[in-house]
């Protein structure tokens, strides 16, 4: 039935309560409401406001919410700590200075390292780096290893450990979350943790631990995804995402992995959530000889207000001018315009991240292949020039004289 409000209701007053409700929020929950049917925060606190509670009242109730409390007992995150100048440059003839500046901290410039960093505070478990090598270096912790511990501190000492080299960008693999037997609740209280310490929380969907099912479309894997996408959009603990794990390995090109990426774009675009694709060496989307989009530059069109970004996978193998000059056949295009621009954040151009470099070297021989060697090669390729530029690092990466990148 209708009901009436002690208060004279008009847009003035609207305009004035929505303004005081974004205020508490990002006082008590560190983020404004996404006014979604999974997150009423905001309309329930409009509703008190309307039924003439003050703003004393109003902040409150959500002081003592769940998520409040546990924003108030978010950790502290770590001061950087300093690091070693770089290694020695490898021979040859290559570009060996940034064509850029890189922003400070920004959601929209990735800076992180999902496999390098070492955490020698905490121990080395069954299916890590080093641990069925006899000696050697056994500190190496992925991103997604984190989920092998049940212990919060030594969860938040590998996220420190990355806060501490100034990274701002975490993987969080949910799939490796599940593998791990994590529910929902537990994975976004992480994440809330995530970007407490480190900053942006980096989801990644499919393709990881179980989440690995052949040649399904956006009809088997919506319903998977919707209720993990719709707890991390109502806590406001997903800063970026990532569709899945080397994409070409276990789906169908063409409308299959298409529609994927469309649910997903779906899901999170309308939030402004920067979405990536990842992808084997050197490729940077899917497409089929004969077909819709068949080519490069037909792919990338069509990923048009979808994708911002793709996390480029290169051989461990290449020397740095080669590994370079395959950056250049993707990043020139992007920078001309002849592969469009993604219609996103200001129609930016596409992206591409350097991420997948050194990893495979390092897990199978984290003593000869050091967080050094891994930061160099990175900082290197993140030097090459062309008409666009890199949109960050996921591999670790640091200037020569080990300041931060």
């Amino acid at each position: 039935m209708p009901r009436t409000f002690p208060i004279d209701v008009t847009v003035e007053r609207l305009v004035e309560f929505s303004g005081t409700i974004d205020a508490i929020c990002r006082q008590e929950i560190g983020r404004l409401p996404t006014h979604t049917a999974g997150d009423p925060v905001g309309e329930i606190l409009l509703l008190m406001a309307m039924e003439g509670q003050t703003g004393g009242q109003l902040t409150a109730w959500l002081h003592d919410q769940p998520e409040a409390v546990a924003f108030r007992s978010r950790p502290p995150r770590p001061a950087p700590v300093a690091r070693p100048p770089l290694p020695a440059f490898p021979p040859g003839k290559y570009d060996r200075e940034l064509p850029f500046t890189p922003p400070p901290a920004d959601v929209l410039f990735y800076r992180g390292n999902f496999c390098g960093v070492r955490v020698p505070e905490v121990p080395n478990l069954p299916g890590m780096a080093g641990y069925t090598l006899p000696g050697g270096d056994k500190s190496l912790v992925m991103s997604l290893d984190v989920f092998k511990y049940d212990s919060v501190e030594q969860q938040n000492l590998i996220l420190g450990a990355h806060a501490q080299r100034s990274y701002t960008h975490y993987q969080c693999s949910i799939g490796h979350a599940i593998e791990q037997g994590w529910s929902i609740d537990r994975y976004v209280e992480f994440s809330a943790r995530v970007q407490a310490i480190v900053g942006f929380a980096d989801h990644w969907f499919i393709g990881g631990g179980p989440w690995n099912t052949r040649d399904a479309d956006a009809s088997f894997w919506a319903p998977v995804l919707d209720p993990w996408i719709d707890a991390l959009l109502a806590s406001g603990v997903i800063d970026t995402a990532c569709v899945g794990w080397q994409l070409d390995q276990f789906n169908k090109p063409g409308d299959p992995i298409l529609s994927i990426i469309d649910y997903v774009a779906g899901r999170l675009g309308p939030s402004n959530i920067p979405i990536g694709t990842h992808w084997v060496n050197e490729a940077g989307g899917w497409w089929q000889t004969g077909g819709d989009p068949g080519d490069r530059f037909s792919w990338w069109s069509r990923m048009r207000n979808r994708v911002l970004w793709f996390h480029h996978q290169g051989s461990t193998t290449l020397d740095i001018p080669t590994y370079q000059a395959k950056l250049v056949d993707t990043l020139q295009p992007f920078g001309d315009g002849r592969m469009g621009t993604s219609g996103l954040f200001g129609d930016r151009p596409f992206g591409l991240v350097v991420y997948e470099c050194s990893a495979q070297d390092q897990f199978d021989d984290p003593t000869g292949h050091t967080e050094d060697l891994g930061d160099l090669r990175s900082y290197l390729l993140c030097c090459t020039r062309a008409a666009s530029t890199v949109s960050g690092f996921g591999n670790g990466a640091r200037r020569p004289d080990g300041s931060p990148l």
